[in-house]
């Protein structure tokens, strides 16, 4: 087996490839681990939770938050909704929504929130607007930041989030 060295860094591949799986491992436990805590506290007796006594295995082993899931009336429809919403009609939505909407609306998200930081900044050590600067400020922001096609955005996003209720 031969060793390859880049000869940019003088490292050959095997260092790289432990390195590599090193960072993927490290990533992997960030990611994974909440979620299994998940899994191991829905086991686990809420008080031996809130205690922090769980920690790689359930404390107090119970099903009865299970049983109170599935006690209740509208787990199915409730499933399916989330199931409607964030699979099935989110990703329909993403890709048949033209990329010009998408992107036009990140845009101004960042342009109106970077607006808003710069003269929050500035209000903090200065004491305040005047009625005039307010003024000049939201006009700057509705014509300039997309301020009212972010709000009539984040409308629609509450609109179809009330009628699924």
């Amino acid at each position: 087996m031969s060793k390859k060295k880049d000869l940019s860094t003088g490292m050959s591949e095997r260092t790289s490839d432990i390195i590599l799986v090193a960072i993927c491992a490290v990533v992997l436990v960030i990611v994974a681990y909440p979620l299994y805590y998940v899994l191991v506290a829905s086991f686990s007796d809420p008080y031996e939770v809130y205690a922090g006594k769980t920690f790689l295995l359930p404390s107090g082993f119970t099903l009865d938050g299970y049983k109170a899931v599935f006690a209740e009336k509208n787990i199915v429809s409730g499933f399916l909704n989330s199931v409607k919403y964030t699979g099935l009609v989110g990703s329909m939505w993403s890709l048949f929504l033209p990329g010009g909407v998408a992107v036009g609306n990140m845009w101004h998200k960042t342009d109106f929130e970077t607006a808003v930081k710069e003269r929050e900044g500035l209000w903090i050590r200065d004491g305040g607007p005047t009625d005039q600067e307010w003024e000049e400020y939201k006009e700057y922001l509705s014509k300039k930041c997309g301020m009212d096609d972010l709000i009539q955005v984040y409308q629609d996003a509450y609109d179809r989030y009330s009628a699924a209720e």
